[in-house]
């Protein structure tokens, strides 16, 4: 037989099968594609689906905001739209910063993290930071008298600690 190759990715869709033999478990399907029937069961399937399939038209989509009417060429413009035009506005606000928070539970988070940064900040350059630890090790690595002694082999970068060392080796050049 000669078969044409295929061209694009390859879609498999997996069906849960219930107890009657033809009929499919509809709850497991929670991605439809809006442009066909097709349904998927995870969200990697319909992407893979509407990109191989659906191009042309989703170039073309608009989305309207429910609101005001205004038209948009992306989700997330439209998202952000709603978001700053829409959304109501929240009387839970940091005094400092004038940010506001849905919850008086994430109020007192973001205080307690501005609190907790002030305590850990460099006295020096005043960089913040979660834990005492961290500006310890900061201070250590960046504010200490010591000579570099430190050097990396492979670009000559030189460093005060050991640690940084090996952090720059893992990071920059994959090495231990």
């Amino acid at each position: 037989m000669n078969k044409k190759p295929r061209t694009g990715p390859r879609i498999r869709i997996t069906r849960t099968r219930t107890r009657k033999a033809d009929e499919f478990d509809e709850k497991k399907y929670i991605f439809p594609c809006q442009y066909c029937r097709l349904k998927f069961t995870t969200n990697h399937h319909y992407l893979r689906h509407m990109t191989s399939n659906h191009e042309v038209q989703q170039k073309a989509a608009t989305f309207e905001c429910n609101d005001c009417q205004i038209v948009f060429n992306k989700k997330s413009n439209l998202d952000m739209h709603c978001q700053t035009q829409h959304q109501i506005k929240s009387k839970l606000k940091c005094e400092s910063c004038a940010v506001t928070f849905k919850s008086r539970y994430c109020l007192r988070r973001h205080l307690k993290l501005k609190q907790v940064l002030a305590e850990n900040s460099c006295l020096k350059c005043q960089k913040k930071f979660t834990s005492k630890d961290g500006l310890a090790k900061h201070v250590k690595n960046k504010h200490s008298n010591k000579a570099v002694i430190f050097e990396c082999q492979l670009c000559s970068l030189k460093f005060k600690a050991e640690e940084s060392l090996r952090s720059h080796l893992n990071r920059i050049h994959k090495r231990l």
